[in-house]
């Protein structure tokens, strides 16, 4: 085996996952590095949420990586591509959904997605909040990606509740965040019953 990394401190950030100042903080060299570019480059793809093994929400999020750390505005137009195109993907179940959407959602947070491009963030900000509370997808504890959340312990819940909380975080939603915070505990064994 070789050296055990060195990992930076955990630090209080302002994005959903990383900020801006974290990304550039990081090292842009070596192997994980190439990766990540590697992964930036790939073209071609279409977003499908409905797909369980589609890579595009990951392509998307190393293309928001790229594009903040290097200041490549090229790969942040890729990466807009790229969010634009889950919103126009098929829908299937509710852990397709979960596995995707989460990424696409950091992705935009990294990148800062604002009014001026396509899609304006409050575009998707809406595609968003529809998207978690549509009640026609389907899941393993009833319809809905929140109401699964809530409701699922197993291995979709924890993809559905991930989704729902870097959606609350995106969309500035307690209401929402202190549910899927509270499903989530109870799920791993807290005590989450009022004191």
């Amino acid at each position: 085996t070789g050296p055990t990394a060195t990992l930076p401190p955990i630090q209080a950030g302002k994005g959903i996952w990383i900020s801006k100042e974290e990304i550039m903080r990081l090292d842009n060299s070596g192997g994980a590095w190439d990766k990540v570019v590697a992964d930036a480059n790939k073209t071609g793809e279409t977003a499908k949420l409905n797909q369980n093994n589609s890579e595009h929400d990951v392509y998307t999020l190393a293309k928001a990586l790229v594009a903040v750390r290097n200041n490549d505005n090229e790969m942040r137009k890729e990466t807009l591509k790229g969010i634009n195109s889950a919103m126009g993907s098929s829908l299937s179940s509710t852990l397709e959904l979960g596995r995707g959407l989460q990424t696409y959602i950091i992705a935009a947070d990294i990148i800062g997605l604002n009014e001026s491009e396509t899609p304006k963030k409050s575009v998707f900000q809406k595609w968003i909040r529809e998207t978690i509370n549509r009640t026609d997808i389907k899941g393993r504890e009833g319809k809905g990606l929140c109401n699964n959340a809530e409701k699922d312990s197993s291995n979709w819940g924890g993809h559905e509740r991930a989704s729902c909380i870097a959606a609350a975080l995106y969309l500035n939603d307690t209401t929402l965040l202190n549910k899927m915070v509270r499903a989530h505990k109870e799920f791993i064994g807290e005590d989450v019953s009022p004191k």
